[in-house]
């Protein structure tokens, strides 16, 4: 095992013992999506969504915790790597706007719920 290697296994059992949650929020009519707190594994997310044929069009990060943005003194690339290699633009609501989100997507969602109900 090369010493990269086992960088990145301390990181994934740093990651896993937090529980971290990473998204890509997108539109599936362009294939174009918002990564949203993707710091752990940024060579596996742009994989995953290059798999799908996603472009990564941002980045949004719900706070400035390390383990949502990255660090240097924990080495976790997140979010400047993003910017830096991808040339991602970041962004990072402030708390009323996080919760304005966060109202709209659970409207939404319960909407499509509701409608789900309604054509049984």
């Amino acid at each position: 095992m090369c010493i990269r290697d086992s960088e990145e296994a301390g990181r994934f059992r740093q990651a896993k013992g937090m529980v971290n949650y990473q998204y890509l929020v997108g539109d599936t009519r362009t294939n174009e999506a918002l990564l949203v707190d993707g710091a752990w594994d940024p060579a596996g997310i742009v994989r995953f969504a290059k798999s799908r044929g996603v472009e990564l069009r941002g980045y949004v990060a719900t706070h400035f915790h390390y383990d949502h943005i990255g660090g240097v003194e924990q080495d976790i690339p997140g979010l400047a790597w993003f910017v830096d290699s991808m040339n991602l633009t970041a962004y990072v609501p402030d708390v009323e706007q996080l919760m304005t989100i966060v109202i709209v997507l659970i409207t939404e969602l319960h909407r499509k719920m509701r409608g789900q109900e309604n054509q049984k």
